[in-house]
């Protein structure tokens, strides 16, 4: 008799353990929260339009930046990655997709195109762009430091190139104004490149 509570005793733990991991497992995780950068909504406003055909890209980040994670810097010397906030796209191509998106309202042309570039479109400019930091600080203060290079269209001439740094401070916490204050160091690099193009074509 006293085996056979023991062996049901046995058996009703493993059911309640079965049934605890059970609900466990089927817990809802937490789906992360996913973000993209953004062009102001009246970046090209009251500009005139230049006839101009530009390629966009290639943009390169330094290695610890191309990844899915939204990176900050809790030190001068250690990063933090949030693993629950990342990027939509990766982040080069979404700071491609902005800036082209950007200088296409800052010159009022639409012959603005994403490298690679696709054959027959061909084009005047390229801007190669080299980031070096585009993040923010311990301090709140977001960072974008890059350089770009403008080319010849066949790509056999480097024109101009200059290094740019612009910083936002974010005064609010969380990653969303964050990405704001990025998304607005962006569209001052922009304007600087859009600025410095259309001096280009007025040669």
């Amino acid at each position: 008799m006293t085996s056979i509570c023991r062996k049901n005793g046995l058996i009703l733990s493993l059911c309640l353990m079965a049934g605890t991991l059970t609900a466990c497992g089927s817990a809802p995780s937490d789906p992360g929260r996913f973000y993209v950068l953004s062009s102001p909504a009246d970046i090209g406003a009251g500009k005139s339009p230049q006839k101009i055909e530009l390629g966009v890209g290639p943009v390169t980040l330094p290695q610890h930046l191309d990844r899915s994670q939204i990176v900050t810097q809790a030190t001068r010397n250690r990063l933090q990655l949030e693993n629950l906030d990342q990027w939509a796209e990766p982040l080069k191509d979404g700071f491609a997709r902005v800036l082209a998106q950007n200088l296409s309202a800052l010159l009022g042309s639409d012959a603005i195109f994403q490298y690679p570039l696709r054959r027959p479109f061909t084009v005047q400019y390229q801007i190669a762009i080299h980031v070096q930091r585009f993040d923010t600080d311990a301090t709140g203060n977001s960072v974008l430091t890059a350089r770009w290079d403008v080319i010849r269209g066949d790509g056999r001439e480097l024109i101009y190139s200059r290094l740019s740094t612009y910083k936002s401070k974010v005064n609010s916490p969380g990653l969303e104004p964050v990405v704001a204050a990025m998304s607005a160091n962006l569209a001052e690099l922009s304007r600087e490149i859009a600025t410095g193009l259309a001096a280009l074509v007025k040669r």
